[in-house]
């Protein structure tokens, strides 16, 4: 594993599952923050209510999972990482083949984001099975 960064409150991930179906190579994405401080996990969590995300709440971890299925889905985590101003915490790419032929390719919305949130000083890093 590759890691970039200092550590934050908020710890950052991507969580990839990979669906076959048809011969199709699907990517599902989640966006995942954890162990943020008890202040910043009220402030966000009571944010999100009001934000078109589908989203899971742990609140003994206070760990924050939201689906990424959309480049509006990406826009809208963009905007939450800069209204909360989380920079430079550790971002986890896990990419995931679970079949021996071929590979896949990511969808252009997880390309953006991973642009994007180099433009707002988040670090990242890849880990790749």
């Amino acid at each position: 594993m590759f890691q970039i960064g200092a550590k934050n409150t908020a710890k950052i991930n991507f969580m990839m599952n990979i669906q076959r179906e048809n011969g199709i190579d699907e990517v599902n994405c989640a966006f995942r923050m954890l162990n943020m401080g008890l202040d910043q996990f009220i402030e966000i969590q009571h944010s999100m209510v009001s934000l078109d995300l589908d989203f899971e709440v742990n609140e003994e971890h206070r760990n924050i999972i939201i689906d990424m299925n959309h480049k509006e889905d990406v826009n809208t985590i963009i905007q939450l990482c800069k209204k909360f101003n989380i920079k430079k915490g550790n971002i986890y790419c896990s990419i995931i083949s679970s079949y021996d032929n071929g590979g896949f390719r990511l969808p252009s919305y997880i390309i953006y984001l991973i642009k994007e949130m180099q433009e707002i000083e988040l670090d990242f890093s890849f880990v790749v099975c």
